[in-house]
């Protein structure tokens, strides 16, 4: 099936379009109503209908994600506060469970993984979550519900 995002690669010659050459991998943009498949490159832009996509081209299948294995929940200090919450991680992404609210920070696949940055950056993000529940507290109360 076709989706946009999705990446093809060209896999049988296209009668006279000599800048494509068999191996280019291509972008999916969009797929209109009646079929037509517009597609990116790093050299231009195009569409094709589904039947000229069936005879010249494959989807690309995307690599595997990386599997990664949870570590049991450990407990911390806060960093600044002195109070202390539980984390565990899979070396990707960081969760902190802290009074009741959790948050989570992942790092990006080119960044190498900081454990305190993460769970600074999830204290932080739990921070805004018990802001806004007690707002959402005091609302209730001021219109008595």
């Amino acid at each position: 099936m076709q989706i946009e995002g999705n990446k093809i690669k060209l896999i049988k010659e296209i009668q006279g379009l000599g800048i494509f050459e068999i191996g280019d991998i291509f972008i999916v943009t969009s797929i209109e109503d009646n079929g037509n498949i517009h597609f990116k490159t790093d050299y231009g832009m195009g569409f094709m209908s589904y039947s000229e996509f069936k005879e010249h081209f494959e989807i690309v299948n995307n690599k595997e994600k990386k599997k990664y294995n949870w570590d049991d929940w450990k407990i911390r200090a806060s960093l600044s506060m002195g109070d202390t919450c539980r984390y565990r991680t899979n070396h990707k992404k960081v969760i902190v469970d802290k009074d009741g609210f959790k948050a989570s920070a992942t790092c990006h696949d080119i960044d190498e993984f900081d454990l305190d940055k993460g769970i600074k950056l999830c204290l932080a993000r739990i921070e805004v979550k018990k802001a806004k529940n007690n707002l959402n507290l005091l609302l209730d109360e001021i219109n008595n519900k």
